[in-house]
């Protein structure tokens, strides 16, 4: 009876137009926070360093965006239609858009039911928070902060663990040499950050040139 109810109330609220739309444009939503929120908060720090107009620096990020975005869209299409996208073989083509459009059918048929497991996540974290914000805000010794929450745990492992391996090298090293040596020390780590970069852009150019069409995966995103 909840199901048929449930149904029934959908048919008449949205329409199959209005479900798809939905569907997509939430799923666009969830994965595409990454590509947003960084880059404005860049725009925030940078801005400040080189004395430069925030607004100008927003719409830098915004027009690269949108042509980085359009690219990677149309060369999908391109490896797709030249080799078939059937031999893409991580997430972003394999598991995500499966999900969406099944979960998407399963609606247009009035198939979907409720999902009892995310009101438990959401009872569970309004559980942890009430009680990381109180003990933040009630003890100076209590070292974690509500702020972690928005990590979600379904990148646990890259996450989190990234998150706690910087915090614990930069509680050290302000402990053993304090602020002057954490100045010292940040060039060693933006040094990490172009490496990485610069390691994955040879790999690229390396399979360009000597592997072509027979690459190696070295950073899925």
């Amino acid at each position: 009876y909840r199901r048929h109810l449930m149904a029934s109330w959908r048919e008449n609220v949205f329409n199959p137009s209005t479900m798809t739309a939905l569907r997509l444009t939430d799923a666009i939503a969830c994965q595409g926070k990454g590509m947003f929120m960084p880059p404005l908060m860049h725009v925030a720090k940078i801005g400040d360093e080189i004395g430069s107009h925030r607004r100008r620096l927003v719409l830098g990020v915004g027009l690269t965006l949108v042509t980085g975005i359009a690219a990677a869209i149309l060369y999908s299409l391109y490896l797709g239609y030249t080799y078939g996208a059937y031999n893409f073989n991580d997430y972003p083509f394999t598991r995500y858009p499966p999900n969406v459009y099944n979960g998407l059918v399963k609606a247009l048929k009035g198939e979907a039911s409720w999902e009892h497991k995310r009101y438990y996540f959401l009872a569970a974290g309004a559980v942890v928070y009430t009680l990381v914000s109180t003990m933040r805000y009630r003890f100076t010794w209590w070292p974690l902060t509500p702020i972690g929450m928005v990590v979600p745990m379904t990148h646990a492992i890259h996450s989190i663990f990234s998150i706690f391996l910087t915090w614990g090298t930069k509680f050290l090293i302000l402990r053993l040499g304090g602020v002057n040596l954490y100045r010292k020390c940040r060039p060693v780590f933006v040094g990490f950050l172009v490496g990485h970069a610069l390691g994955c852009l040879l790999s690229y150019l390396v399979d360009q040139v000597w592997f072509p069409g027979r690459g190696h995966g070295t950073h899925s995103w």
